[in-house]
């Protein structure tokens, strides 16, 4: 393992092995073409997050891809200004008017950090167009890839340019056959989030045996999210055995149209499972739908009553059990009977 720096701020261009002679190319190195610096799986890199009083900020000018080849993890960490004395700011990647999409390479990691004055999130994600249709994490690599580990920590997604239109600014995670993808300590701006595009959403995983995991997620802006009944946070579709889970992802401002997890309407979410808790749901008229076939869904957690926990199971014949756990009671819904059972005195899940 061998530590790295990066400032772009710097007049020349170094071999990264100290913050005195940082590499500047930070998109070179995120796609391990740098000509001084070649990484390896274990590295971390330091990226400056401010310089002369200001915050850092690099912008995709182009598609941009990461490096593909990892076989162990690769971490780019935001520098509290321990590598760069007391120059602690923001890493902000900016996303500018042509609506470039940034393609995520398989074990790569972005790691924000708190800033000690004003507890916000040191990673940025600037989104400063209205593009209909823009990415922020786009994985499609072939089916039966292996994506490995992919961590997104302390982080905020926002708006420079007001609300947008189209689809949102979102992770597509499509044709991988394994992976584990944990999205921590997110705060998401609203006027990211609009109606324009169907099956809308943040989160658009596409993929077999991925597992996803959102963490301590919360949004500012409620009062500009414009959705229609097609949206949602996370949407699934031709997924044989996804996972993904939430805890403490807070929707509680968002519109009663909007969905946490969504289906996209097709048959194929055999052997999902999705759960949800500690995550409030506000005024929506749905926390979750699983789809048992091309014309049905399933409807579970109604506002205020969403359960702590929603776990849903399938098998090769599309048949499947739903099962509702609160701290006091169990609902057992079925695929003929969406009428729920409840009985008393149900275990309690593990914090886990």
């Amino acid at each position: 393992m061998t530590d790295y720096y990066c400032d772009p701020t710097a007049a020349v261009d170094g071999d990264g092995t100290s913050p005195a002679n940082a590499a500047n190319d930070f998109f070179a190195l995120l796609a391990n073409t740098h000509s001084l610096v070649t990484l390896t799986g274990g590295d971390r890199v330091f990226l400056r997050s401010k310089s002369g009083g200001a915050n850092v900020r690099v912008t995709l000018t182009a598609h941009t891809h990461m490096y593909t080849g990892y076989a162990s993890p690769v971490q780019f960490i935001v520098d509290d200004g321990t590598y760069w004395a007391g120059d602690e700011g923001y890493f902000e990647l900016g996303f500018g008017t042509s609506g470039y999409w940034l393609y995520w390479g398989p074990w790569i990691s972005m790691l924000g950090t708190v800033h000690s004055v004003d507890g916000a999130y040191t990673l940025r994600f600037v989104k400063s167009n209205t593009n209909q249709n823009q990415p922020f994490m786009y994985t499609t690599s072939g089916s039966g890839y292996d994506f490995g580990l992919v961590q997104l920590k302390n982080a905020h997604f926002y708006s420079e340019v007001g609300v947008g239109s189209g689809k949102a600014f979102y992770a597509y995670i499509n044709s991988l056959y394994t992976g584990v993808f944990e999205f921590e300590n997110i705060l998401y701006d609203g006027r990211l989030i609009n109606t324009a595009s169907a099956y809308q959403v943040v989160m658009d995983y596409r993929s077999k045996q991925v597992r996803i995991a959102l963490k301590n997620w919360s949004f500012e802006n409620t009062s500009d999210i414009g959705l229609s009944s097609t949206g949602g946070l996370a949407s699934h579709s031709y997924n044989y055995g996804a996972t993904i889970f939430m805890d403490n992802v807070d929707c509680s401002g968002f519109p009663s149209t909007y969905w946490m997890i969504k289906p996209n309407g097709y048959s194929n979410t055999i052997g999902n499972i999705d759960t949800i808790k500690n995550s409030p749901v506000g005024s929506m008229e749905h926390a979750v739908a699983d789809w048992k076939d091309a014309g049905g869904a399933s409807y579970l957690g109604s506002g205020s009553d969403a359960p702590g926990y929603i776990a849903y199971e399938g098998n090769a014949s599309n048949d499947y059990r739903i099962e509702v756990l609160t701290r006091t009671t169990k609902a057992i819904w079925n695929k003929a009977k969406f009428i729920p059972t409840l009985q008393s005195g149900a275990a309690v899940l593990p914090e886990a």
